[in-house]
C-alpha cells in the first residue's frame, strides 16, 4: 500500500458511509478553511432557517469584499436562494446576509455556528464569519471538514442545491 503524493499540508480521505479514515497527513492540523466555511454556514442556515423566508440584505451584506452574487441593500431573496448563491457562486455577501437572518449579526451566528459545529463533533473548529474570510482566529482541521462534509451530503436539501448543475447569478 503505498500513500497518495498530496502537495497539501493537510488532507484527509475517509469512508462516507462510515466515516472512517483511510488516509490522513497532518489531519487535525489547524488551518485557515477560506470558502470551505461556506459548507458550514449553508447545512446550519438549513437546519436553523426556512428556506422559504424571505430575507432583506443589508449594507453590510451589500459591501462585503470578495467573491459576491452582487446583492444590493434593502434586496429582499428567499433563504433558499441565498444559499444557492453561497455555495453555487461562493457569495460573501449571501453569507452575511444569511448570517444575519438567522441569528441578527456575524457576531451571534459565530458563536452559535461554533455550539452547532461542536455538537457535530467538530472539535478543532473556530469559525468568526459565515465566509472565510481571513480572520487569525478562523480555523478548522481536514478531519473536521470531512465530519461536517460527511454530515452536510446526507442532508437531501443540501445535496440538492450543491448539486445543482447551472445556477445563473442574475437569477438570485
Amino acid at each position: 500500500e503505498s500513500n497518495p503524493n498530496i502537495s497539501s499540508e493537510a488532507a484527509i480521505l475517509i469512508d462516507a458511509k462510515t466515516g472512517k479514515a483511510i488516509y490522513e497527513k497532518n489531519a487535525n492540523a489547524k488551518m485557515y478553511p477560506a470558502s470551505l466555511t461556506k459548507i458550514a454556514t449553508a447545512i446550519y442556515a438549513l437546519e436553523k432557517g426556512v428556506l422559504t423566508d424571505v430575507v432583506t440584505v443589508s449594507e453590510n451584506a451589500r459591501y462585503i469584499e470578495g467573491s459576491r452574487v452582487y446583492l444590493e441593500e434593502g434586496e429582499q431573496i428567499q433563504l433558499k436562494k441565498l444559499i444557492q448563491g453561497l455555495l453555487i457562486n461562493s457569495g460573501n455577501d449571501a453569507g452575511v446576509a444569511i448570517a444575519e437572518h438567522i441569528d441578527g449579526s456575524i457576531e451571534t451566528f459565530a458563536t452559535n455556528l461554533n455550539r452547532y459545529l461542536r455538537e457535530l463533533g467538530l472539535e478543532n473548529t473556530n469559525f468568526e464569519n459565515p465566509h472565510g474570510l481571513f480572520d487569525p482566529n478562523h480555523v478548522t482541521t481536514a478531519e473536521d471538514l470531512a465530519i461536517l462534509t460527511k454530515y452536510a451530503i446526507e442532508n437531501e436539501e443540501f445535496m440538492e442545491i450543491f448539486d445543482f448543475k447551472l445556477f445563473v447569478v442574475g437569477d438570485i
